[in-house]
């Protein structure tokens, strides 16, 4: 695993402040759009570094203190709000002691007013803005094959965050095409124009993600490129995008397709890689299954701070991290138990209490999924990677697409044991049981319960098969206070737009936010 990151470098005196521009802790929030000398500068330099906008985005992904108020627990870039998300759903069963995220699993200070909610509107905001300002600067029709590529990024960055907005601040869009969702912000976007910006219906959000997607293929398909990671985004990952974006539209047939062009040259994790103890879910060069990633080294501010980062929060075998201090992540105790022997997956969550270490035990259903940074559990630098995009979920929405689409129940149900296939012990098998459809797309997202616990999909499965959650039942091993039993999505699953936002722009006044999100006992459903 790689220890330090290397920006690109700019030989001409002053012009480096672009990349400062990029990385700096500037807010988020969409009324703010940046000068028009800033993107000049941009441009005077884009043909001679591309690179900085390419750099800027990626260092945001992992950017510490997104919010409004320094650092905070449950405040490091993108990885985050994958916890945030999760914790919402029914998948991980937090222990009690220094929950950082109890918020979102208990469902309480989620209104606008509270700064936990700054941390999604305010990255993805962000993440707009610092798309747009690479895509006002790049010229698409440029010779420079960098610039072209960096272009192509800088689309998929712009479609990623208006998709995760989309599906954040509204339910899912078959039935809900003209509910409101976010607001457009074009790179030529002025401040005036961004101080009255409404909130778009999500058929006009999905249109513009769909367009930024084109775009970003298009570029990519026409400029020769070798990315030097999968932490930087090609063609697969854009096509992956589309993927999830055809299945949620229930474009079940382009779904496919895209999918089976995501995947192409990658292969699923073995169960020797899925379990290596130096460098299992934690190092994004140890197998050819992400196709997407987060490369994180020891010199990043969010592995500097020691915990407050992704596998401070997930790794439960990290000794300096929040499981040692008594707040492990546990598996859902129902979902594990309906994992059969024959799956070696099973063994990623602990079937009884443990002793980890001498003096160091973790309870029944604990994590061991992600491993800490090279297997050295006492290092206070975890320079852990972390999946975006794996090539195994490329398969799940190849066979759910199939099967709701033209090929039909049993092209799904092959594709599904074929999957299966892979999870199962020599000597034992696993087969899809589905008599319908329906039930077919049931064992698909326990699949991807399973598959993709702790990867931040769990909460987008949810509002998009229109799911309820189930925490309250016999042997459960959720907290007393969050057994929560919803026979729907849940409403508090659609966020709450900060309250800076309503407070500036005219456009999105507080009476078009969100409800604020109550605890099912005080109304909230």
């Amino acid at each position: 695993m790689k220890k330090y990151r290397i920006y690109p470098t700019v030989a001409a005196t002053g012009r480096a402040c672009v990349a400062l521009l990029l990385l700096s802790g500037m807010a988020g929030c969409l009324k703010e759009t940046f000068p028009k000398d800033d993107t000049a500068l941009g441009r005077e330099i884009a043909g001679a570094s591309p690179g900085y906008f390419a750099a800027g985005i990626d260092a945001w992904m992992i950017s510490n203190s997104v919010g409004a108020w320094g650092y905070s627990h449950y405040d490091f870039g993108y990885p985050s709000i994958m916890i945030m998300t999760d914790m919402e759903g029914q998948d991980i069963a937090p222990m009690n002691k220094y929950n950082t995220f109890g918020a979102f699993y208990t469902v309480q200070n989620l209104g606008p007013d509270y700064v936990t909610v700054q941390v999604p509107w305010n990255f993805f905001t962000k993440l707009l803005k610092l798309s747009n300002i690479a895509i006002a600067a790049l010229d698409s029709a440029s010779v420079n094959t960098e610039a072209k590529t960096v272009l192509a990024q800088a689309y998929a960055y712009r479609a990623f965050a208006y998709f995760q907005l989309a599906q954040l601040y509204q339910y899912t869009y078959k039935g809900h095409e003209q509910a409101p969702a976010a607001p457009i912000v074009p790179e030529n976007i002025t401040l005036e124009q961004a101080r009255n910006n409404p909130r778009a219906t999500v058929e006009t959000v999905y249109r513009q993600i769909l367009r930024d997607l084109a775009a970003a293929e298009r570029l990519m398909e026409n400029t020769p490129y070798v990315r030097p990671s999968a932490a930087k985004i090609n063609l697969n990952v854009i096509q992956g995008l589309l993927a999830r974006v055809y299945l949620v539209m229930h474009e079940f047939d382009r779904a496919r397709q895209y999918a089976a062009l995501a995947g192409k040259g990658f292969r699923p994790l073995s169960e020797a890689q899925y379990f290596d103890p130096a460098s299992g879910f934690n190092d994004l060069a140890a197998q050819q299954s992400w196709i997407w990633g987060l490369d994180v080294t020891a010199e990043d501010g969010c592995t500097k701070t020691g915990i407050i980062n992704f596998p401070g929060q997930m790794c439960n075998t990290y000794l300096a991290g929040y499981a040692a201090a008594g707040y492990a992540k546990m598996i859902d105790a129902a979902l594990y138990h309906s994992i059969p022997d024959a799956d070696w997956r099973k063994k990623a969550w602990l079937a009884k209490d443990t002793e980890i270490i001498p003096g160091f035990r973790l309870p029944k259903y604990s994590s061991m999924k992600f491993k800490p940074c090279a297997g050295d559990m006492k290092n206070n630098r975890q320079a852990c990677d972390i999946p975006l995009m794996r090539v195994e979920e490329m398969m799940l929405i190849e066979a759910e697409a199939a099967a709701r689409g033209s090929a039909g129940l049993d092209a799904g149900k092959k594709l599904l044991d074929g999957f299966l296939a892979l999870r199962t012990r020599s000597g034992q098998s696993q087969t899809s049981q589905a008599a319908s459809v329906a039930g077919l797309v049931d064992e698909i997202w326990k699949q991807r319960r399973i598959e993709f616990w702790g990867e931040g999909l769990s909460f987008f499965d949810i509002k998009r098969l229109e799911k309820g959650i189930t925490r309250s039942y016999p042997g459960t091993n959720h907290q007393m206070n969050a057994r929560y039993n919803t026979s729907t999505t849940p409403y508090w699953m659609n966020f709450c737009i900060s309250r800076s936002e309503t407070n500036t722009n005219k456009g999105i006044p507080p009476e078009m936010n969100n409800p604020e999100p109550k605890k099912p006992e005080d109304g909230g459903m």
